[in-house]
C-alpha cells in the first residue's frame, strides 16, 4: 500500500523544478494554476471534509502580514517559500506538525506564527477553481501539497498561535529590531489589530515554562490547546474537481 504524504514541508523532498514558459494556455482555473497544468504538474481528485481545520505555518513576515491583513509568501529564504513564490500558490497542510516544523515556534521567534482556518475555505476555493491538490511521487509514497492561489485574510483565520517573544515585541519596541524600526503609525496600527484579534478570542500564546523551551515540549502543549478547542486536521474525501488539460 502507498503511503501517502499530506505536508507544507513535503516540498523540501520532492519538489518540482521551477520553469518559465512563454504563454499560459485558459484551462479554466486561476492563471497560476493554468500554468502549473501546462508545466505538466500533477493534481489529485480531492478536497477536505468541512469539518477540519488547516494549517499554515510562517518562520518570519507575521508583522507585515497583519499590517496588510495579507497572509501570503513572505521574505523567508528556505527553500519551500522560494518554490511558493516562484508558483504564485500558497502551500498548506492538514498536520498542524508541519506548520510547527516551518514556524519553529520553539525558537522565541516574534515575526512567526502558525494559522488555522477551517478546511471549507480549501473547499470553496477549489470550486472556484482558485485551489488544488498537487501531487508528485516516490516509490511508495504519494506527496499531496494542497495550496490557495490567493492569500489567507483575518476574516478566514479562526487562530493564530505565536510565541510569548510576539507580545514582549510590542509591549517593549526596543527589544525587536523589526518592531523598533517601525513608523509610530504603523506600530499603533500594530497593537490596535492584535487588540482587536485578541480581543476575538483568534490569538494563542504558549506560556513560556522551562517545560515547553523545546521543541518536543512546545508541541505537546500546543497540541493540547488545539484539543481543548476541538480543532483537528481535516481529513481528504474523493471530488470530481481537479485541474486539466483542456488543449
Amino acid at each position: 500500500m502507498n503511503k501517502k504524504e499530506n505536508s507544507q514541508t513535503a516540498y523540501l523532498h520532492n519538489a518540482h523544478s521551477f520553469s518559465s514558459t512563454s504563454e499560459v494556455h485558459d484551462h479554466g482555473w486561476v492563471h497560476a494554476i493554468n500554468r502549473m497544468i501546462d508545466q505538466r504538474y500533477a493534481f489529485l481528485n480531492m478536497r477536505y471534509e468541512n469539518n477540519g481545520h488547516l494549517f499554515r505555518g510562517m518562520s518570519s513576515g507575521f508583522f507585515d502580514a497583519l499590517l496588510g491583513n495579507h497572509f501570503w509568501t513572505y521574505s523567508g529564504d528556505d527553500s519551500g517559500n522560494q518554490f511558493e513564490r516562484e508558483l504564485d500558490i500558497l502551500l498548506l497542510s492538514q498536520d498542524f506538525s508541519d506548520a510547527f516544523t516551518i514556524a519553529k515556534l520553539w525558537e522565541q521567534k516574534s515575526d512567526a506564527c502558525i494559522i488555522i482556518f477551517q478546511s471549507k475555505i480549501f473547499n470553496n476555493a477549489l470550486n472556484e477553481k482558485k485551489a488544488a491538490m498537487m501531487a508528485t511521487a516516490e516509490p511508495g509514497v504519494v506527496f499531496k501539497y494542497p495550496f490557495l492561489s490567493h492569500p489567507l485574510t483575518l476574516e478566514d483565520i479562526d487562530y493564530l498561535i505565536v510565541s510569548a517573544d510576539f507580545l514582549s515585541a510590542l509591549e517593549d519596541r526596543k527589544k525587536t529590531s523589526a518592531v523598533n524600526e517601525m513608523s509610530d503609525s504603523n506600530f499603533n496600527k500594530l497593537t490596535t489589530v492584535v487588540a482587536e484579534i485578541h480581543a476575538a478570542g483568534k490569538i494563542i500564546v504558549p506560556e513560556r515554562t522551562k517545560e515547553n523551551s523545546h521543541r518536543s515540549g512546545l508541541e505537546k502543549v500546543l497540541m493540547e490547546c488545539l484539543l481543548e478547542r476541538a480543532i483537528v486536521g481535516a481529513k481528504t474525501i474523493k471530488t470530481d474537481i481537479k485541474p486539466m488539460r483542456t488543449i
